[in-house]
């Protein structure tokens, strides 16, 4: 009987990773990029995952930003991602944020490629982002990009996981 009872207590302190529930439409950014839905993460709950901590003296270092979604697409899915000023300015204007950010400058940075599609029967497709260490000036600030689907691809879109908040601190 006590133990039922400890199965029971333990089994109710389980503590969801994110918002999404397994097997929903609901589409999100995810980085670390990943294709196991009820494992990623992404937005300001995740803020700290998206820190970039590269060797200053890299010329180039390339992360892989993935779309997902929890079920197998019925028909190709087109999603395009873009810098997102709105969530730029929502996070130095929240007070509760202690570090502001400077918007990190387009020289530092590349994604080449903005949209990408989810193809019927997958449920995820991947960005690649490139970004240039050795030109980073972090001795005056520190820069944030955060990028965020910006179209409306017949799917919701899990609007707080639609930003992933790339940021590097000053030192």
């Amino acid at each position: 009987m006590i133990i039922c009872g400890a199965i029971i207590v333990l089994n109710s302190c389980k503590k969801t990773v994110n918002e999404t529930v397994a097997g929903s439409n609901t589409l999100l950014l995810a980085y670390p990029s990943g294709t196991i839905f009820n494992t990623l993460s992404s937005g300001l709950n995740y803020f700290n995952n998206s820190l970039l901590t590269f060797a200053l003296t890299a010329k180039v270092d390339t992360l892989n930003v993935s779309a997902n979604i929890g079920v197998p697409a019925s028909k190709d899915l087109t999603v395009t991602i873009g810098v997102d000023q709105n969530a730029f300015d929502a996070y130095n204007a929240n007070t509760s944020n202690i570090v502001k950010y400077a918007a990190m400058p387009t020289t530092y940075y590349n994604i080449a490629i903005s949209s990408v599609t989810i193809k019927a029967g997958q449920t995820s497709a991947i960005f690649k982002i490139a970004f240039y260490p050795s030109l980073f000036d972090i001795t005056q600030t520190g820069y944030l990009l955060p990028l965020s689907i910006n179209n409306d691809p017949g799917y919701a879109v899990n609007g707080s996981m639609k930003t992933v908040y790339f940021h590097i601190n000053q030192k």
